[in-house]
């Protein structure tokens, strides 16, 4: 009887989720690399950009440790 009890407010509580659409929708994932073109410190994205889309990646971000990162989806 707990195990039904438990399983209808879990499903009710997914109900409920979803109608307030507090479920994220999962998007493709991001594959991600340091960028080997890009050297010294990181502090401006469109560089970084420009240096990724050299290594034929669509998008590069300065990542906190001031490294260049390029990213595209997986």
């Amino acid at each position: 009887m707990e195990k039904k009890l438990f399983g209808l407010l879990l499903l009710l509580l997914f109900l409920f989720a979803s109608e307030m659409n507090m479920v994220a929708e999962v998007e493709g994932a991001t594959c991600r690399k340091p960028s080997k073109f890009f050297s010294g410190a990181c502090f401006s994205d469109l560089n970084c950009q420009k240096a990724c889309n050299r290594e034929s990646w669509p998008t590069g971000k300065c990542l906190v440790g001031f490294k260049c990162e390029c990213q595209r989806p997986c």
